[in-house]
């Protein structure tokens, strides 16, 4: 059983304040939860140092924030009115101007929100009017750009796991293999490949 605040309505969860509300969703969807809460589980276990995993408290909460959204909030909730597009656009234009000025830094959907002055509900409905993908998905492919692109430039003493925490990937595992699947090769892959082109610069 998980029990949350009630400032979590301005997601689009399903709201059950008559009573209790029951629903099943895909299995895929319960999968990806049991799969994040049981990894939460494991890295405290494994953490020798509890400020490690306090470190990582704001990354893990948007990855299970993610899982929540894609539970809890219904068709329905994310459904745009009626020529709501050009707006949805426009507010889709703001956030990208607002990722862009944070930089290598994390992106959570709450501080977005929050810069925006709409609910993470709002900017949950513009990612899936505009782009056809859910607002977490969206900021996932900004981040493992944002990682290809510290990697393609990094020096000798950079690390993967070092650029995948800066941009709030906190499993390594997981961060690999969402990694692979978008650009066809592995962080370690890109990571050698752009030492031995600056190598190979610097030769000449």
């Amino acid at each position: 059983m998980m029990r949350f605040n009630s400032d979590m309505r301005h997601r689009g969860w399903a709201d059950y304040d008559s009573g209790l509300g029951f629903f099943r969703p895909h299995d895929a969807t319960m999968a990806g939860l049991r799969a994040t809460i049981l990894n939460m589980f494991s890295l405290a276990a494994e953490a020798n140092d509890p400020r490690q995993f306090e470190a990582l408290n704001r990354p893990i909460q948007e990855t299970l924030l993610a899982c929540l959204d894609a539970t809890l909030v219904t068709a329905d909730a994310l459904a745009p009115r009626r020529g709501s597009f050009d707006r949805h656009r426009r507010l889709i234009a703001r956030l990208d101007e607002v990722a862009a000025l944070c930089g290598g830094k994390p992106l959570y959907s709450d501080d977005l929100a929050s810069a925006l002055g709409v609910s993470v509900r709002t900017l949950q409905t513009a990612a899936h009017a505009v782009h056809g993908v859910s607002l977490h998905h969206y900021l996932r492919l900004k981040r493992l750009w944002s990682v290809r692109m510290q990697l393609m430039s990094a020096g000798n003493g950079a690390t993967i796991k070092a650029a995948a925490l800066a941009n709030g990937f906190w499993h390594m595992g997981e961060f690999s293999k969402v990694y692979k699947t978008m650009f066809g090769e592995m962080p370690s892959e890109t990571l050698v490949n752009a030492r031995s082109f600056a190598d190979a610069a610097l030769r000449f």
